[in-house]
């Protein structure tokens, strides 16, 4: 099975919306993912770059209830200036490192899982 695609499932199967994940969420997710970048043995050197906060249309990133509408998490590497780690889009979709081959999808689907994980343990009507 393709890895961003189990990592989506994985996401699903916990049980999380985007209705449970508040602004200091995606912070644990990027907290996550410098972490996993920190560790990997993989010799490419990523570092996590800005969280992009985009507005689509009229729309603001995060509900009036200050939930997740659409976010976009951004790296850099040692060969490239701008790439996606995560991008949750407003019809449910997560883009997970689109550009990257296996070997660097490795850490991004890795501090997915583990961010749900987090979600999982927080939220005690998410079924686990």
């Amino acid at each position: 099975m393709d890895k961003r695609q189990d990592a989506r499932i994985y996401f699903q199967k916990k049980g999380l919306h985007y209705s449970d994940i508040n602004e200091l969420d995606i912070y644990r997710l990027i907290q996550l993912l410098s972490k996993e970048i920190y560790d990997s043995k993989n010799a490419t050197v990523f570092m996590v770059k800005e969280l992009k906060i985009k507005k689509i249309g009229v729309e603001k990133t995060f509900n009036e209830d200050k939930t997740l509408r659409f976010i976009e998490i951004r790296v850099v590497g040692s060969y490239f200036k701008n790439r996606e780690a995560f991008t949750f889009n407003t019809n449910g979709f997560i883009g997970i490192a689109t550009w990257a081959d296996d070997t660097n999808l490795e850490i991004f689907t890795s501090a997915l899982k583990k961010w749900c994980d987090y979600l999982c343990e927080r939220k005690e009507k998410l079924i686990c």
